[in-house]
């Protein structure tokens, strides 16, 4: 829908997740990256390659508040892509490029958008798998 903007629905998602935290005093920011995978769509415009240059779709990255006791609250944080054809066969060069250039920035993005919206009397933890293991994010 047009009419219809991804940005103000993330907000709303948003904004809904902060009022349920109020109380909490400890919350958990959950944060991976999915592969929605469309490659079963070849119409489809505007996919990228995921993790085989064959398979085509969109790659989502979600931080995901959830309370010291387990609840799952709602999204803090979400970004979407789809890889550009044109940028594939550049893990060569990772070492070399700035990681504002590489997806790794989605982790710093993740963790600037969660950070703003979680109440400042509360405290974040984020969580993430082995692929947040970038200096970056620990600097």
């Amino acid at each position: 829908n047009d009419a219809v903007e991804a940005a103000a629905v993330r907000a709303g998602l948003t904004g809904a997740t902060v009022a349920r935290l109020a109380a909490a005093p400890v919350v958990l920011g959950m944060s991976d990256t999915t592969s929605l995978d469309y490659s079963a769509h070849p119409a489809t415009a505007g996919l990228g390659h995921l993790e085989q240059q064959w398979r085509h779709g969109v790659l989502l990255h979600t931080v995901l508040a959830v309370t010291a006791e387990g609840l799952p609250v709602g999204v803090l944080s979400q970004q979407w892509w789809a890889r550009d054809p044109a940028q594939a066969g550049q893990r060569a060069t990772r070492l070399q490029r700035p990681t504002a250039a590489k997806e790794s920035q989605k982790w710093l993005n993740a963790v600037a958008e969660a950070t703003a919206a979680v109440p400042p009397e509360a405290l974040l933890v984020l969580v993430g798998d082995r692929e947040s293991d970038v200096f970056d994010l620990f600097a």
